[in-house]
Parts: structure tokens; C-alpha cells; sequence
């Protein structure tokens, strides 16, 4: 699910179009007739008492709102502009501006003010940043001391650059995620998308798909939960298995997290923050009963109406400074969804979920509870893409309340326009439109006008002037909007034909009428006017948009993938190779041309997708296959976008009719996990599965040394149905390895020691290997793990796991002090001879070939004996016992202490960790 401003509507007849539309009003009122568009034109329903207002409109593709303590609003425009609003009005300066990819999901999408912000002014950013190379970035700007409305320059800090987005044909990634908050132990937490991979929600090595907690200069905080499973800058993960966390809220007092995760075909899910846990994308997605991961606290499905919706994008606590609200919505969390118009309820206590409004206009997104106690949210695009705040007050107050005026009107002598209002109110509400009759200062009820819109005869000359309000009722009051003006301008609107790509009418017959991922598609038009002539470049703007319907519903949106661009005739732009798997997707080109008068006319061009069925399933059939990370049971057939790269998968080990299957190969010759570029025709890529099961008998150690080889035998059993190869192409081996205790996320092989079979094993027989494995340098409980491998193709077989113990720094001495010749007294400088008898109590032979030592590593006076390496006189096996004979040099000093001189028994040269060690007091006597 991309999330951008909403287009205008779908058309459901799929095949290459070309509209013309003279002004705005009539681009709207000519596709009336071909479209359905799912919001509410009359306002928002809203439960008794509440009222909504627009607050602006006119903006960019607004995503994100910050609620700041004086009470401006922070606004994130996707194209890079940080907005303010300020005693009603949207400020002509932007706060900040930063330089950012806008392409699809890429953009500004991400604010939130730092807690102390009255006192720092610090507000935080998460863009699409450019270079060196396309990534997300969180920065933070500080507020001008002498004007808090724009940031001080140069004041931009940057506080994390997250990871490269992939790129494939020239197209870097979506899925951005974009939520920023600061939790209530001061921490800012950042939510990141998955950037187009499923198998990035489940990898520790980068952060897509997580939500990451850092401390607020960037650095990383010392109890993140993956600490010991990560390294460098992925310390940062906080949570994972996400795909799309387009935003989250923090409750006041209490600190609870909630998460709104964007889904793909089926579900959207609110989850709950929780340190350390992993919510299933794309194993899974909605509700689960797998331990494995967390379960969502609420999630609905895709479709039309109030209850189902497209994608989740704004959600709050209702906790704020000021409450105003009822005390029944004290600590509920409001959240909405992009595409259907609802805001909904849900109780963090109980789980329970329920209405609180509907209808609201256009794509929402960016929900936030002010301090004042009234929610605000943002409409990224109405009809026709135009951006606005929205504030939902309660007044107590059942009659009507007006909630977006009508908007002055200019039209072509001969065309007709059409004026729009919103109200809520106690329902249902009753319209009566009113034109003016003597220059707007008496009205009178125009017949017939008794909806939430009315659209003008044709009009003349003489109307121009006129104005038009709405009278909005209920049975409990009245309420009339501002009036607005209609211009009718005495000439004809200009014209706007687009040339390339040429108009064709279906059914298709030919594959090139479509287009495929990877073509390139130019595009040409012209424009001229009865009255000015041929126009100039400066009064042509061209637009792409990229349309998408919800999957199975027909909400629908758009993607901003070529922004308006005035001044040229003719372009061209690339259909990515990677993206949005959805079929159900065309490119919208708009040219729109201006005459010299303001009139304007709009040129529609959409083309569609060429597309095939793709399948993938397995042999034997019913085993499950990955597509694009995500798990399905074969086969499985969807319809694709020709050409566009797609990504298949394995899952090993499945158990099918008792038995269990682990890859061997694809039908198309692929690794284990590769991509594909989709046919043009109908295809099937089959996942080839065997039993290799095995069975063990052995008994490893369970305790060692560092660095300590054993000896020990394994027996393993082939009791599948395919004959394990010693030798030749991807042979079965043996592999051992040493893991960590908490063996999470997956098992690390990179370092497993292997072991051929002597033999090929036929099914039923059984390989003997007698292996000699090795320990790690460093001490501490680890789980010996044996697996087959078959090489270059995957690990096979149950898992099997042994706890053991490798001693090591500072574990169990492997050396023990038995006695010592040492004199009662010395003199300073003086040269004394000392015997020091030790006992091996490890497993390893002790002997001078191996440069094992005596050793007087740190003594506690850090005085020079003149010696400290004595080396092992003798051979000295596993407790046995030898004596060090040497001479020492008192020191020149006299009334020091001469405890600890020699404290260990040593590895020369010492390793990393030390094989054997022992702490001792040695000499006795003082001077």
C-alpha cells in the first residue's frame, strides 16, 4: 500500500483514455459522470455534540502533524516543506525545508517537537534524504530565537542517516514508514518501512521494518533489547517485523506505544509497543496464534465501508493538557484509515473497538490530540489532490455547525460551476441553497438545490457577480454559510490535447498498447486559446500520477510519481522494475494549460498495465512457497505487471503426510531464494522438494576449553526417500557448530566446522563419522548444533541442539597452586632463588614446546622482579603436577609489599583469551 494524495476517482473501465476539462470545477463535474468517489461531500458525521472545522486548505500533500504547547501546528508537506499554522492561517514562510526524493512513498513524512521544545525550540524531522544515496533521515532543526516560526539557519542536525534504499531500474524503494515520537522515558523512537522486502522486517542487520529507540543526539541507548544480537547501528532495534509503520502515538502518563502498521492485500493492524517484539510481517499479517510473534490488538480487512478500510495512517491518545471531550473518550485511542472515511475508537483497556465518525473528505492521515483537547488530522489530497487540516471539536451544541465553506467560483460564459459545503450537526441534516438577488445583501432559495453541493445552469454574462450560500438545518437549530462569488469570464477556455502516448479504445489486440515494467513512456501535447492564441510553455503543467485501487476494495489513491512541472511540452518517465506488486494500477498523465483570463483546461491520459498470471506452487503440491517473502501454499496464481521483478522463496522442513520435505531446486534453475522478471505470458515456477530426513545418535561434550578439540562420534540415519551424495555437485556434509545460548533470531553457520560422509547413504542407511570439533577462544554456555547441509542449496533435517559449557576467562581455573620454597626476608636488590609448584587441572597437556609458562601478568605492587615468564619445565598431563625453579631480584626499595608476583599460568604468546589461568599469592615475606 502506497500512501500519497487521493486521485481522482477510479475508473473501472480499463483501457487507454483521453479526457478533456475546462477549470477545475469542470474536471470534477465531467468525471461525475464516469467515476464513484467514496467520500462523504457533505461532511464529517460526528457523535452528538462534536463539530468539525477546516482549519486550511490549499496545501501539498500534508502527512504528519505536531501539536506544539503554544498551540501552532507543525505540518510535514511530502514535498519537503515543514509548514506552520498560526492564528488560522498556514504561514506564507515554511519552517524548514529540506531537499528530498518524492517519488511514491519517499518524502517528507515524519514530525514531532522535542518534550522540552518551550524551552529548545528542537523539532524533528524524517525525510527521504538524496545523497550520497537515497536513505531516510531523521534530523532536528532549532526554532530562531527572534522568530519561532522558521528555524535558524544552518541550524539542521542530523541524528541518524537509517539505511540505502534498494534500487532497482533507477526506482529506490517505498514502504517508508515515517512515525517519529519520544516515549515517556525521554527516548525518540522512530518507525522505519521495509522498503519494498519482506525479508527486511526479519533481518538484525538493517533497520527496514522496525521500530528503532535512540537516545535524542542519535546515540544509541545502553538497554535497547538486541544488544547481544546486533551490532554497529543496528543496536538501534527496538521492535520488529513490520511492514509499514506509517505512524504511532505514546500515551501520556502511562507511556504505552501503540503502532499503526500499514498492511498489504488483506489486513491493517494496530499493535502495541513492546520492547524486543516481532510482529510477523511477512510470515504473517493481521491476527496470529503463533507464539512467535505478537499479535495485533486490533486489525480490520480490506474493502468498502465503515468497518473495513485500506490502510491505517493516523491514530492518538485522547490524553491531552486540556481535556474537553466527554469523560468517556479520557485514555481512548482514535485512530483512522486513508481511504474510507472513519475515524474509530479503541479502548486500550478492554480491546474494544467502536465508531466515532464518517465521511470524512479524502485521503486522512496524521491524526493528533492537541493541547487544547480538540483532534486534528490531514486530508492529503481531496478529488482533486488538494491538501487540508481538519480540527473535531465538542461544543455540546446539537445544531449544525459548518465545517468547510464554499470557495468562490471562476468560469468560462457558457459552462457551469458548481459551490460545496461541509457541516456536521446532530443528524439528519437538511441543505437549502441561496443566490443572491440584489449584489449579495438579500437571497432567495434556489429550487430544487437541496443537497450538500449545487452545480450552476450554463451560465451568461449576467451572472457573473452573483453569489451562492448554503442554509444548513436540523430539528435543532440553523446555520448558514459565508457566501461565494462566481466570475464568469466572456470568453472560451483554452485547450489541452495530449499527443503521446496515442488514444486507443479496447478491446487491445496489440501488447505494446500496455506497458510493462521497465518501459519507458513519453508523453507530448499542446495547448492553445480562441482568445490568446498559442500558449507559452510557462502555461503548461504536466502531472503523473501513479493510480492504485485498495486490492480488494475500491477505495483508492494515488502516488505522486512525477510532480507538476510548468513549462514543457513533452517528457517522458520509466515505469519502475520494482515497486508495488498490485496489478490493479495504471499511470495517470494530466496536462493542464491557463489562458491569459485564469481559465484552465485539463488533458487526462491513463495507461494500463500489461499483465499475466503467475504461479507458484511446489512438488510434491501443498507445500508452501514464498512470494515476495510472504508464505502461500501452492499453487498459488496471482495476476502480474509484466516484467516487473518479483521474488521467490523457500520455506526448509516442511512436514507434509508425515513426512518432511527441505528444498532442492526450482524449475526455472534458481538459487533457494531469488528474483524473477515476470513472462509475458501465463507461467508456473514450481519450488522441487525431497525428504531428507535424518536421525542422530551421539553424545557430544557438554563441557570444554577454549579452544579445546574433542573427539567424538556421530551416526546419522537416512530415513527419507532421496539418497544423500558424498561427493560430485552439492554433496550432503556434516556441518557442527558452536551458537549462542539464546540461539535468536536464526542459527549463524558462518563459521560451522564440516564433516564429510564417508559414503553416499541410500534411504534406510546409516554414516558413521568419528569428528574432531574444535571449541571457541572465548569462555561462556553455548549450544552445540549438528545440521546436514547440502551445499550450495540449503540445510536440511531437524535441528539438533546440545547445551555445553566452554570454560574460559574467568570460568574454572585450569591451573591450581600446590606449594612454594620462598625466603622469610630479603634484602633490597638482592638475587634469591624460588621453587613454585603448580597442578594441571584442565583438560590440556601442559609442556614447554607449547609455551606454557608461569607467569607474573599484573603483580600487585607492579614491582620488576627481574623476571616474569618462566617456562614449564617438563611435560605435564591433566593433573599432574611440576615444580618452576628460578631466581628473583629483590626489588631496590625496601618496605614494599612482594604479594602476587606471580599469578598465572599462561599460553605464550597469550591469545585472545587465556587457555589456563589461575589467580595465587605468592611471596610471603616483605623486606
Amino acid at each position: 500500500m502506497f500512501l500519497t494524495a487521493q486521485s481522482i476517482p477510479s475508473i473501472t473501465v480499463r483501457f487507454v483514455r483521453n479526457y478533456s476539462f475546462t477549470s477545475l470545477p469542470q474536471v470534477l463535474s465531467a468525471l461525475a459522470a464516469i467515476v464513484c468517489w467514496s467520500a462523504n461531500a457533505g461532511g464529517t458525521t460526528l457523535p452528538a455534540g462534536f463539530v468539525e472545522t477546516q482549519l486550511a486548505t490549499g496545501m501539498s500533500r500534508p502527512n504528519a502533524i505536531a501539536y506544539a504547547p503554544d498551540g501552532r501546528l507543525f505540518v510535514a508537506q511530502q514535498g519537503g516543506q515543514l509548514r506552520v499554522f498560526k492564528n488560522g492561517s498556514v504561514l506564507p514562510t515554511p519552517f524548514a525545508t529540506v531537499q528530498c526524493a518524492t517519488l511514491d512513498d519517499q518524502g517528507l513524512f515524519g514530525v514531532v517537537l522535542d518534550p522540552n521544545f518551550a524551552s529548545n525550540g528542537y523539532v524533528y524531522v524524517y525525510y527521504t534524504a538524496t545523497s550520497p544515496v537515497t536513505h531516510n533521515r531523521v534530523s532536528r532543526f532549532t526554532a530562531n530565537p527572534s522568530n519561532p516560526d522558521v528555524a535558524t539557519a544552518g541550524s539542521e542536525t542530523v541524528i541518524v542517516d537509517l539505511d540505502s534504499l534498494a534500487t532497482t531500474g533507477g526506482y529506490a524503494g517505498s514502504h517508508m514508514g515515517g512515525g517519529l515520537r519520544f516515549g515517556a522515558d525521554g527516548k525518540l523512537y522512530v518507525a522505519t518501512g521495509m522498503d519494498t522486502s519482506g525479508a527486511n522486517s526479519q533481518d538484525l542487520t538493517n533497520r527496514l521494518g522496525k521500530i528503532l529507540r535512540y537516545n535524542p543526539d542519535g546515540t544509541i541507548p545502553s538497554d535497547n533489547p538486541f544488544l547481544s544480537k546486533t551490532t554497529g547501528v543496528n543496536r538501534a532495534i527496538w521492535a520488529l517485523g513490520l511492514r509499514n509503520p506509517y505512524t504511532m502515538a505514546v500515551q501520556p502518563g502511562t507511556g504505552r506505544i501503540f503502532v499503526n502498521d500499514v498492511g498489504e492485500h488483506t489486513w491493517e493492524e494496530v499493535n502495541s509497543g513492546i520492547s524486543g517484539a516481532n510482529y510477523g510481517w511477512p510470515a504473517t499479517e493481521g491476527y496470529t496464534s503463533d507464539p512467535a510473534y505478537n499479535t495485533p490488538l486490533f486489525s480490520y480487512g480490506h474493502g468498502n465501508g465503515n468497518s473495513l478500510g485500506c490502510a491505517v495512517t493516523g491514530g492518538d491518545f485522547y490524553n491531552p493538557v486540556q481535556n474537553v471531550f466527554p469523560s468517556s473518550y479520557t485514555g481512548q485511542y482514535f485512530f483512522l484509515d486513508y481511504c474510507n472515511g472513519w475515524i474509530k475508537l479503541l479502548d486500550p483497556n478492554t480491546g474494544n473497538v467502536s465508531d466515532f465518525a464518517t465521511g470524512t473528505t479524502g485521503n486522512t492521515t496524521g491524526l493528533v490530540t492537541g493541547g487544547d483537547g480538540a483532534l486534528y488530522y490531514s486530508v492529503v489530497g481531496d478529488a482533486n489532490g488538494v491538501g487540508s487540516i481538519y480540527k473535531i471539536t465538542y461544543t455540546g451544541s446539537l445544531a449544525p455547525q459548518i465545517g468547510s465553506q464554499p470557495a468562490a467560483q471562476r468560469v468560462a460564459v457558457g459552462y457551469t460551476a458548481t459551490f460545496s459545503v461541509q457541516a456536521s450537526g446532530n443528524q439528519p441534516l437538511t441543505y437549502q441553497w441561496q443566490q443572491s438577488t440584489d449584489g449579495g445583501l438579500n437571497f432567495a432559495p434556489v429550487a430544487g438545490a437541496t443537497s450538500v453541493s449545487y452545480t450552476t445552469p450554463a451560465t451568461t454574462n449576467s451572472d457573473s457577480g452573483k453569489q451562492f450560500r448554503c442554509v444548513v438545518s436540523n430539528n435543532f437549530g440553523v446555520t448558514t454559510s459565508t457566501a461565494a462569488s462566481l466570475t464568469v469570464v466572456n470568453g472560451q477556455p483554452p485547450s489541452a490535447t495530449i499527443n503521446t502516448p496515442a488514444s486507443s479504445v479496447a478491446p487491445f489486440t496489440v501488447a505494446d498498447s500496455l506497458f510493462k515494467a521497465g518501459d519507458t513512456i513519453n508523453f507530448s501535447g499542446t495547448g492553445s486559446d480562441a482568445e490568446d492564441g498559442s500558449l507559452p510553455l510557462s502555461n503548461y503543467t504536466w502531472e503523473v500520477r501513479l493510480e492504485h485501487h485498495a486490492e480488494s476494495s475500491s477505495a483508492h489513491h494515488f502516488h505522486q510519481f512525477m510532480a507538476p512541472t510548468t513549462g514543457i511540452s513533452s517528457g517522458s518517465f520509466t515505469i519502475p522494475l520494482a515497486g508495488e506488486t498490485d496489478p490493479d494500477i495504471w499511470y495517470r498523465i494530466l496536462l493542464t494549460t491557463v489562458d491569459s483570463s485564469g481559465l484552465s483546461t485539463t488533458a487526462v491520459r491513463d495507461v494500463n498495465p500489461q499483465v499475466s498470471n503467475l504461479t507458484v506452487t511446489s512438488s510434491p503440491a501443498g507445500l508452501l512457497v514464498n512470494l515476495d517473502s510472504q508464505p502461500h501454499a501452492g499453487p498459488y496464481s496471482v495476476p502480474a505487471v509484466v516484467n516487473l521483478t518479483r521474488n521467490l522463496g523457500i520455506i526448509d522442513g516442511q512436514g507434509l503426510n508425515g513426512q518432511r520435505y527441505y528444498f532442492d531446486s526450482w524449475s526455472d534453475g534458481g538459487a533457494a531464494t531469488h528474483d524473477i522478471s515476470v513472462p509475458a505470458t501465463d507461467s508456473t515456477f514450481t519450488a522441487i522438494y525431497k525428504s531428507l530426513d535424518a536421525s542422530y545418535s551421539s553424545t557430544p561434550p557438554t563441557s570444554w576449553s577454549t579452544s579445546q578439540t574433542q573427539t567424538y562420534t556421530v551416526a546419522v540415519t537416512n530415513i527419507g526417500t532421496a539418497t544423500w551424495k558424498a561427493a560430485g555437485a552439492n554433496p550432503v556434509h556434516l556441518g557442527i557448530s558452536f551458537g549462542a545460548a539464546s540461539d535468536f533470531p536464526a542459527q549463524d553457520w558462518s563459521t560451522d566446522q564440516r564433516f564429510n560422509l564417508p559414503s553416499d547413504v541410500a534411504p534406510g542407511q546409516t554414516a558413521t563419522l568419528t569428528v574432531n570439533v574444535t571449541a571457541p577462544t572465548a569462555g561462556g554456555s553455548y549450544i552445540l548444533r549438528h545440521r546436514l547441509v547440502k551445499e550450495n542449496v540449503a540445510w536440511f533435517d531437524e535441528l539438533q541442539k546440545t547445551n555445553t559449557t566452554v570454560a574460559g576467562d574467568p570460568a574454572t581455573p585450569n591451573a591450581a597452586f600446590v606449594s612454594q620454597t620462598v625466603p622469610a626476608s630479603m634484602n633490597a636488590g638482592q638475587v634469591y632463588n624460588v621453587s613454585i609448584t603448580m597442578r594441571n587441572t584442565g583438560n590440556t597437556t601442559w609442556s614447554p614446546s607449547a609455551g606454557h609458562k608461569l607467569g607474573s601478568q599484573n603483580p600487585q605492587d607492579n614491582r620488576n622482579w627481574g623476571v616474569n615468564r618462566v617456562t614449564c619445565p617438563q611435560t605435564v598431563a591433566p593433573q599432574g603436577s611440576a615444580t618452576f625453579n628460578f631466581a628473583i631480584t629483590a626489588p631496590a626499595v625496601t618496605s614494599v609489599s612482594t604479594k602476587g608476583a606471580f599469578q598465572e599460568i599462561i599460553d605464550d604468546p597469550i591469545p585472545a583469551k587465556k587457555a589456563e589461568r589461575v589467580i595465587l599469592i605468592q611471596f610471603a615475606g616483605e623486606p
